[in-house]
């Protein structure tokens, strides 16, 4: 039988265990993006989270979420495993001009944040009349 060395194979495993011991984990969140015709629709999946643990802001056409998860162990209580994520995560991500970032609609239900973004009424490109001069020049003489 014929087996394929491959020597990074394990290296994914390695880093995960590495991040475990360290406490730390990938601080990324998963999420959709749907557009219809008028908006554009995020879903963000932070299962376990609350409603008050994230934060959600719009700066220079960029949304940056940020979430939050802290365990206490009670000092009477033996952590036995320990695999859930607890620390901060957060996603960045680029809106564009065409997104009305003023009326945006935010719920957040069974660990799904949903963000319901208007679009804007796109520049549409419009020829323009060019005409004569708006006054016209007389010519007077001068006399000194």
């Amino acid at each position: 039988m014929l087996l394929r060395f491959d020597p990074f194979r394990d290296f994914d495993t390695i880093f995960r265990d590495i991040e475990r011991r360290n406490g730390q984990r990938a601080t990324s969140v998963p999420f959709d993006a749907i557009r219809r015709e008028n908006e554009i629709e995020l879903r963000f999946d932070l299962p376990g989270y609350d409603k008050d643990d994230i934060d959600v802001t719009v700066e220079n056409g960029v949304l940056k979420l940020t979430a939050e998860r802290t365990w206490t162990v009670p000092e009477d209580e033996q952590v036995l495993a320990s695999e859930r994520f607890h620390g901060k995560v957060q996603r960045w991500v680029e809106l564009g001009d065409h997104v009305d970032t003023d009326k945006v609609k935010a719920t957040f239900d069974n660990g799904v944040l949903r963000l319901v973004f208007p679009l804007v009424e796109k520049a549409t490109p419009r020829h323009i009349e060019i005409g004569g001069p708006a006054l016209e020049a007389e010519s007077t003489k001068v006399e000194a």
